[in-house]
């Protein structure tokens, strides 16, 4: 029995200085290399996979919010007939203008936000037409937006 209870207690201690040293290892890494400009750069970044688009409509985010009264909805009517509904959190990004907003939720799809900004979309904010000096204010939440690419041809 007392050769049992060597095993176990070498075995413990072995383990103890084991999971110390692999504790303070990796704090000691993380607190060296961890950056918050890393992280941003993780989170918000594009990856070279990422399947990128030119049509609006092709991708958009279902379901609401948890956040009930933070929420931003988007609409987007495109010339094929199709349609994108969308609605992002507030709180799920930084800038909070509505030039930032759309500037996430081009990032979230997939797209350049300068297709937005051509003069073949009009975008309406709570029904009203966005203007430039809109895109630099700040976003109300629960506001809604609605886009429509127009026909080219059109008189």
């Amino acid at each position: 029995m007392f050769g049992r209870n060597k095993i176990l207690l070498t075995f413990g201690i072995i383990y103890l200085i084991f999971a110390s040293v692999m504790y303070f290892g990796l704090k000691i890494r993380l607190q060296k290399n961890f950056t918050t400009s890393k992280l941003n750069e993780m989170v918000s970044g594009k990856s070279i996979f990422r399947d990128t688009t030119n049509d609006l409509c092709k991708y958009q985010i279902l379901g609401d919010p948890k956040e009930v009264g933070n929420y931003v909805k988007i609409n987007i009517f495109c010339n094929s007939g199709k349609k994108a509904v969308s609605t992002l959190s507030l709180s799920a990004f930084s800038d909070k203008t509505v030039d930032g907003f759309f500037k996430e939720y081009a990032r979230i799809i997939g797209f350049d936000v300068n297709l937005i900004y051509k003069n073949n979309v009009s975008c309406y904010l709570d029904g009203k037409i966005l203007t430039e000096q809109m895109k630099s204010q700040i976003i109300r939440p629960t506001s809604t937006i609605d886009c429509s690419e127009n026909t080219i041809n059109e008189k």
